[in-house]
């Protein structure tokens, strides 16, 4: 009797285990959610206690989402995909897992039955030109620099359509003109950019040559691991939302730290007289607020002659590449009273609106400088500390010298910059202010963020303004805008970009002037 009861004990212990040893593999269903049926796969591996999966949606060209939580308790399976709010708890018995999947507020049943080419589970798609649509990233190894880009193709091989993005340069959505799928071979062009590649399907990439203004080099993108859906993009945003957050609630403003270790970070300040009450004071806030208040009311459409130098920089700051560009500079003004709002953009000699000018080149683009002193105003200077540093000679005139930092949780003006798919990340800023003693203008400001952002690949965003008096023939009131600018940007390594990468833009501006649109009625023929 022992020896049978023992041997009842062996057997009963083990079934669990023989359960979880036989799940592995892939399991095929289908559900069907508000009329539209759609497919679902689930790759199992590892052993009892240690299971790990991934999930395909094949009518959505989705494969290898990550699968966050997956566990066999006695034959009940339950597992998560969080990005895509779905969840699954089933019995599992034999060759099926019988249960109900739930996706937001839908839950519908569903049967997954084994696959037979389950060890095929680590490749699922085995006709790869059945399947297109979806999101490739690649690198583009110019003669110059490197180059990341990231393909969003979306409909059927028979109506494919694209857009295209270059992390590197902040440039996203770019529509992609043609778009083909012959066979095992894929082809796109964006001729606005003079781009034209042509690679074939390899496994889970697609190899070939990127050919841009002459230029032709090879370039191999793979398929990322799921289609950047609404629902993932809304997901994304907000945990580097939340990280961006994070590192600002904690970063410790410099304007906290001592004048001489701050001139040492900031050389501009080299020469400054210390003030002996560092506490800023009220009419210097309160009369430099008026100004700014001053410029945006008697704020009218305006355009200047730009000239920017753009800078890729190699170890040692050296450039390892550089651009040249003429343009138009434009601040249009929208709407009055309280609902104004300006808008700075770029425009050719036809009129023709430049929305990345260097962007193709592997350059940075910059923008939005003649708005900066907008952290005076005196609507937004509750958003911010300040400390009255001391006063400094500006050029002929004296200047009073006052820091700022954004308060996190506080501030509502904030730094915008894109994530690896376009989701926008706001930042707070600080800075240093050189304001003319006698008329309460900016002579010169910097900004720099509050903290680096890691998640991001931001390392540092400096930007340096000088202004000057411009007069308008018919504004009374004299305005201040930037007469140069320069800006300087380090991303850090991160898993989006194998390599350190600095760029150093310089703005300048001339010949500033309304901006009027003119019109001409031609007669009717």
């Amino acid at each position: 009797m022992r020896t049978i009861c023992g041997f009842l004990l062996a057997v009963t212990t083990a079934l669990p285990g023989s359960a979880q040893s036989t799940i592995s593999g892939s399991w095929n269903g289908v559900f069907k959610i508000q009329e539209r049926t759609s497919h679902f796969v689930l790759h199992v591996s590892g052993t009892s206690g240690n299971l790990s999966a991934t999930a395909d949606s094949p009518d959505e060209c989705r494969y290898g989402m990550p699968v966050e939580s997956i566990t066999l308790n006695d034959q009940t399976l339950h597992f998560t995909v969080a990005k895509s709010n779905l969840e699954f708890t089933g019995t599992f018995s034999g060759g099926s897992i019988s249960g109900m999947f739930q996706q937001r507020e839908a839950s519908v049943p569903l049967t997954l039955s084994r696959s037979a080419a389950s060890s095929e589970a680590g490749n699922p798609v085995t006709s790869l030109d059945v399947c297109v649509a979806g999101t490739w990233k690649g690198l583009i190894a110019f003669p110059w620099g490197r180059l990341h880009i990231v393909l969003h193709v979306k409909g059927t091989n028979e109506n494919l359509s694209a857009t295209a993005d270059s992390p590197d340069q902040n440039a996203y959505g770019d529509r992609v003109d043609r778009i083909t799928v012959t066979g095992q071979e894929l082809e796109f062009v964006m001729t606005k950019y003079g781009i034209d590649f042509t690679g074939k399907f390899e496994g889970g990439s697609i190899s070939g040559m990127f050919l841009q203004y002459g230029v032709k080099v090879p370039l191999t993108m793979q398929r990322l691991d799921v289609i950047a859906s609404p629902e993932e993009r809304e997901w994304e945003s907000r945990a580097l939302e939340e990280s961006a957050q994070k590192n600002d609630a904690v970063a410790q403003a410099y304007l906290e730290e001592p004048l001489k270790q701050l001139v040492k970070r900031i050389p501009e300040l080299k020469g400054i007289r210390p003030a002996a009450d560092h506490q800023a004071p009220a009419m210097i806030l309160q009369r430099t607020g008026a100004r700014v208040d001053e410029f945006f009311d008697n704020m009218v459409d305006l355009i200047a002659n730009e000239d920017i130098r753009q800078e890729r920089l190699g170890a040692f700051g050296v450039a390892r590449g550089s651009k040249s560009v003429h343009d138009n500079y434009l601040v249009l003004r929208r709407g009055n009273g309280r609902g104004v709002d300006f808008e700075e953009f770029r425009m050719d000699e036809q009129g023709d609106r430049l929305e990345q000018v260097g962007a193709t080149s592997g350059f940075l683009v910059t923008s939005g400088f003649a708005l900066i002193c907008m952290h005076f105003s005196r609507a937004l200077q509750r958003d911010s500390r300040f400390l009255y540093l001391g006063d400094q000679r500006v050029g002929a005139g004296e200047a009073y010298v006052v820091a700022f930092a954004q308060m996190p949780g506080e501030a509502t003006l904030k730094v915008a910059l894109r994530g690896p798919r376009g989701s926008a990340v706001h930042m707070l800023t600080q800075g240093v202010a050189w304001i003319d003693r006698g008329s309460f203008q900016f002579l010169r400001m910097r900004t720099d963020l509050l903290a680096p952002q890691p998640e991001m690949g931001l390392e540092v965003q400096t930007t340096e303004v000088d202004f000057s008096e411009v007069r308008l023939q018919d504004v009374a009131t004299p305005l201040w805008l930037p007469r140069s600018v320069r800006v300087y940007v380090k991303f850090g390594k991160s898993l989006d970009r194998p390599v350190e990468e600095a760029f150093k833009n310089v703005h300048h501006y001339t010949n500033y002037r309304r901006y009027r649109v003119s019109t001409r009625m031609a007669p009717l023929e």
